[in-house]
């Protein structure tokens, strides 16, 4: 196994940590970041930075769906409902895990793109690049877990103050769930106003909960807490979590380099680096032993395209004479107007005209709920798509029965904030001989 490695900006500073397994022992060496001699050799691939959480919002959900493509599309229409202040270009990551009943519970965290690019080009400006951008607050996380402080089975409430902003981390079966940090102007009044806002946030995530948690666990904790009654506690000391560090300062960053070393914790971490944050793939060294093969398929594919290139040439000059119409016709309709969108700009014209915009919107998570919380589970149904647009829901799935759809119907129309439903398609499939069925929520 090749050693991993972890950088995070701290209090200022850079941070590294390398790990490594040593006739199976977990080995963790770790300094400050001097790109002009630097002791430890990055690759990007092996190499993981920390984005600090002060840069993030963190929300966690339900969702009824099991693939990442499904999460992620809804995950950017909720962001719309849940966040007061809406980032100019919202990034988004996350981790999520699914039960046996089809539903995945997400975290996730959102943050500016163009605020997590200034991070990363601080990083790249200290010749570090990396194939994985985490979260620098969870690093003792995945310490924690490896050690066995954390089970699949218990839910754990974290108080971490060894890094530079203490973090209060709550997770259930092994993944966090929530992520509070103390605030940066509460930070710099002094040592008694972050350990009053680190108890509000104890008490407050405690009462979030609505349970208590199985186990509590401090890091690096030197003020007392106020635990409610018959709530213990446990404290790792740093040896027990990463033996050979030479201080609390280092504890994240070697989380981050552990986790990078093994699969599954490698899953659970919020990584940052998609989109146009992912960069580009030096195809070059790639290729190179390639390049003969390369040519025979470029000869290919220049008879091909040369075999379609009549018909694209038609195809094209008709796209061009079409969209000189649909400009043509956008001037007429709202003259003086940038064309950027043409059918949400004359949509939104048209409801400013008629007043139809006056009527309020549900949102998405309006719809979530209604779908959790009143569908009783005798309908069985099995949720296939859920399609969001402009207030209204259209559900597709399946039901045993008609008589099961009858049920769902019912439910549906005494939920509170449900104006019609309109059944759009039911029929009965002919291998299952379940009903499929696809109605839309008003």
């Amino acid at each position: 196994m090749e050693p991993t490695v972890g950088v995070i900006q701290s209090g200022g500073e850079m941070l590294w940590a390398r790990y490594r397994l040593e006739l199976g022992e977990p080995r963790f060496t770790a300094g400050r970041w001097d790109a002009q001699g630097a002791e430890t050799v990055l690759l990007p691939r092996l190499t993981a930075l920390g984005i600090s959480a002060e840069e993030v919002v963190f929300r966690s959900t339900t969702l009824p769906f099991q693939k990442s493509e499904q999460i992620r599309q809804v995950l950017s229409q909720e962001l719309v409902d849940t966040l007061v202040e809406q980032p100019d270009s919202p990034h988004i990551a996350f981790s999520y895990q699914t039960d046996d009943d089809g539903q995945s519970t997400i975290f996730y965290g959102v943050t500016d793109q163009d605020r997590l690019k200034s991070v990363v080009d601080s990083y790249s400006d200290a010749s570090i690049k990396a194939n994985h951008y985490w979260l620098s607050e969870v690093g003792s996380w995945p310490l924690l877990k490896s050690g066995g402080w954390i089970s699949e089975q218990e839910s754990a409430l974290v108080v971490d103050c060894s890094g530079y902003t203490p973090v209060l981390i709550w997770g259930k079966q092994g993944q966090p769930q929530a992520v509070r940090i103390v605030a940066p102007a509460v930070r710099k009044m002094g040592k008694e106003a972050v350990q009053q806002e680190l108890q509000w946030l104890l008490n407050d995530q405690l009462r979030m909960m609505g349970a208590t948690p199985d186990k509590v666990i401090l890091l690096n904790v030197t003020e007392p807490l106020q635990l409610p009654d018959q709530m213990d506690s446990v404290a790792p000391t740093l040896s027990e979590l990463a033996a050979g560090l030479e201080g609390w300062n280092y504890l994240h960053v070697a989380g981050i380099a552990l986790a990078l070393g093994d699969k599954e914790l490698s899953s659970q971490q919020l990584n940052f680096r998609s989109g146009s944050l992912a960069g580009e793939i030096n195809w070059r060294g790639w290729l190179a032993p390639w390049r003969a093969a390369a040519a025979v398929l470029l000869m290919v594919g220049i008879v091909s395209l040369l075999h379609h290139g009549v018909r694209y040439t038609h195809l094209n000059e008709q796209s061009l004479l079409l969209g000189d119409q649909v400009k043509a016709e956008f001037q007429k309709t709202l003259p003086g107007v940038p064309m950027v969108d043409p059918v949400a700009q004359i949509r939104q014209a048209y409801q400013k005209i008629t007043g139809s915009s006056q009527r309020p919107v549900k949102p998405l998570g309006h719809w979530i709920a209604l779908v959790q919380t009143a569908v009783p589970q005798e309908t069985g149904v099995q949720w296939k798509q859920l399609l969001y647009d402009n207030g209204q829901l259209q559900l597709v799935g399946e039901v045993p029965s008609y008589d099961h759809l009858d049920r769902l119907q019912n439910a549906l129309k005494s939920a509170s904030g449900v104006d019609s439903i309109e059944m759009e398609k039911a029929q009965i499939l002919s291998k299952s001989r379940h009903v499929q069925f696809n109605l839309k929520v008003m």
